[in-house]
């Protein structure tokens, strides 16, 4: 990774930040975000992501994941409407939250897996960037013990650069 910066977001409620560096895979420079959006109010977090894409939209590869802290199941929720869906129009690939791999639980405060799961996790790559698969890791459930929450799922995704 080269060009690391890490920056505090122009709105937030806590002090969110985004860290972005690059990385060359044969010959194509990739910028990588990785962030956690604030997810209260809901104005915070789609100006958040408003910005990440503003910072992406002059990159010609890059890849964004993170907790995103949206919770949408379908592409009319409000943080589809009002959060992703113009990296979709934009022609960007999501791994979650979107009707291209659908809406994929990766959160949920609970210890015993009981609750209501969020679509909180997300990867975003630009058009040249397919995403084949996503898969969302399972490990954690097999090991519940009433005591400690979940918390996240890992999501992860194999793609190909284009």
């Amino acid at each position: 990774m080269t060009d690391m910066t890490e920056v505090l977001f122009s709105t937030y409620t806590a002090a969110r930040t985004y860290v972005k560096a690059y990385f060359i895979i044969g010959n194509k420079r990739i910028c990588y975000i990785y962030t956690h959006l604030d997810y209260e109010p809901k104005s915070t977090l789609y100006a958040q992501l408003e910005e990440l894409f503003n910072l992406v939209e002059d990159e010609t590869y890059f890849i964004i994941t993170g907790d995103l802290n949206t919770k949408c199941s379908s592409v009319s929720d409000n943080d589809y409407v009002n959060g992703y869906k113009q990296f979709v129009d934009a022609g960007y690939h999501l791994a979650n939250c979107s009707n291209q791999h659908g809406f994929l639980d990766t959160w949920v405060g609970s210890t015993d897996g009981s609750g209501t799961w969020w679509q909180t996790d997300n990867i975003i790559t630009s058009s040249n960037i397919d995403i084949l698969s996503v898969t969302v890791d399972q490990t954690k459930m097999e090991h519940l013990d009433g005591t400690n929450e979940i918390d996240h799922l890992p999501i992860y995704t194999a793609l190909q650069i284009n």
